[in-house]
C-alpha cells in the first residue's frame, strides 16, 4: 500500500475542508500585508496537525485564494557560490546572512528573483523583481543581485530546488501572515529527497514579539519554535560531502518524526480512521 499517497489524499482533503470556513483574500489585497521587512518565527510539526490547527484559526484570519485555489504549488531554485557560501553562513551561525533564489508560483507561472537578507538583529528584509528565469548576463538581473547582496551575480550557480504546497493566512488587521508548507521535496544534480510527513509553519510580522493566536495553539500542542531552512535541510540531505554538523540533530529528528508518522498512519489506516485528532 502506498501510504504516502493516502497521506496526500486524506490529509489534503481534510485541509481543504478546514479552509472552507475561512473568508478569502486575493493577491491584490495581500499587497497590503507584503511585510518585505519583518521578523519570522518557524515551527515544524506533523502534517496531521494542520486541519485541527486551521479549525482554531478561522475567526482571526483570511486565507489567500488564487484562481479558486487555497493550497498552492511553489517551486524555489536557490543560487549559491561554488563553495556553498550562503549555506555555510547559516551552518556556521553567522547572524548576518543571505539567500538568493528564483521562486515560481507554479499555479500562475509567475516568477521572481528574490534576495532575503537576515541581519544580526533578526530582521528579515526581502527584495524581489519579476523574471522569466535567472541569467546573470542580463544587466537588470546582475544589477539587482549586485545592489541588494554582497555577491556578484556572475559568481552564482544553481543549488537545491525545493517543491512544496503552501497555504497562506493573513490576520484581519493585515499585520501578520502565516504560511504553512507541506509536501516538501528537494532535488539537486539528479538526486531527490522529501519530507512528506513534515509541515513547516512560519509567522511573519512587522513586530518582533507580536502575539499570534498560532503561537498559543502550538504551545498547547508542545510545539516549540525552531530554526528551519528548506534550502539548508535540502542541501544537507542531498550533498554527502558538505559540512552538516549544525543540522545533524535536526536531520535525525526529522527522520524519526517521519518514521513515527508512517507507523502511526499505517495503524490508523488499518483501524479505518486515518484522520488524526489531537
Amino acid at each position: 500500500m502506498n501510504y504516502f499517497f493516502n497521506i496526500q489524499q486524506s490529509i489534503r482533503e481534510d485541509i481543504a475542508a478546514s479552509l472552507e470556513s475561512f473568508s478569502s483574500i486575493n493577491l491584490e489585497e495581500l499587497d497590503d500585508c507584503r511585510l518585505m521587512s519583518r521578523y519570522d518565527r518557524k515551527f515544524s510539526f506533523s502534517v496531521d496537525l494542520i486541519p485541527a490547527i486551521l479549525r482554531k484559526l478561522n475567526r482571526s484570519y483570511f486565507v489567500l485564494e488564487v484562481e479558486g485555489r487555497r493550497l498552492m504549488k511553489y517551486e524555489t531554485s536557490y543560487l549559491d557560490t561554488p563553495g556553498n557560501g550562503m549555506y555555510l553562513a547559516h551552518h556556521n551561525g553567522i547572524a548576518d546572512r543571505y539567500k538568493i533564489r528564483i521562486r515560481e508560483y507554479a499555479d500562475t507561472g509567475i516568477k521572481f528573483l528574490e534576495i532575503k537578507h537576515k541581519n544580526n538583529k533578526g530582521e528579515v528584509v526581502k527584495y524581489r523583481t519579476p523574471v522569466s528565469g535567472f541569467d546573470y548576463e542580463r544587466q537588470e538581473q546582475k544589477a539587482f543581485v549586485n545592489k541588494y547582496s554582497p555577491f556578484r551575480a556572475e559568481s552564482l550557480e544553481p543549488g537545491v530546488t525545493t517543491y512544496f504546497n503552501r497555504l497562506t493566512l493573513v490576520n484581519f488587521e493585515l499585520l501578520e501572515r502565516i504560511t504553512i508548507d507541506l509536501g516538501i521535496q528537494f532535488t539537486h544534480n539528479g538526486f531527490k529527497d522529501q519530507l512528506p510527513s513534515i509541515a513547516v509553519a512560519e509567522i511573519k510580522s512587522a513586530e518582533r514579539n507580536l502575539k499570534s493566536p498560532l503561537t498559543k495553539i502550538l504551545r498547547g500542542l508542545r510545539i516549540k519554535e525552531v530554526s528551519f531552512s528548506k534550502y539548508c535541510i535540502g542541501t544537507a540531505c542531498l550533498n554527502t560531502d558538505i559540512r552538516k554538523n549544525t543540522f545533524k540533530q535536526q536531520l535525525i529528528k526529522l527522520n524519526q518524526q517521519q518514521d513515527d508518522f508512517i507507523k502511526s498512519y499505517r495503524d490508523r489506516i488499518i483501524s479505518g480512521n486515518p484522520i488524526y485528532q489531537p
